[in-house]
């Protein structure tokens, strides 16, 4: 997934912040949260100014196959 939206990767396996074309950071949510770095800072200011709450735990995805 590419996306601008933060709040649709919090549940994502793994993933991958990209900086000016290289890979900044990489993690699950929680961990990218738990660093602090770019990814938290862009998810507090996401959430701040949707006025959203946090995801309170992140769930794995479902698979397409049931």
């Amino acid at each position: 997934i590419v996306t601008h939206r933060l709040s649709t990767l919090a549940r994502a396996d793994l993933i991958l912040v990209v900086d000016h074309g290289g890979v900044l950071e990489s993690g699950s949510h929680r961990q990218l949260q738990a660093r602090g770095g770019l990814y938290a800072r862009l998810c507090q200011e996401e959430w701040s100014r949707a006025g959203a709450m946090r995801p309170v735990a992140a769930r794995p995805l479902q698979s397409a196959r049931a």
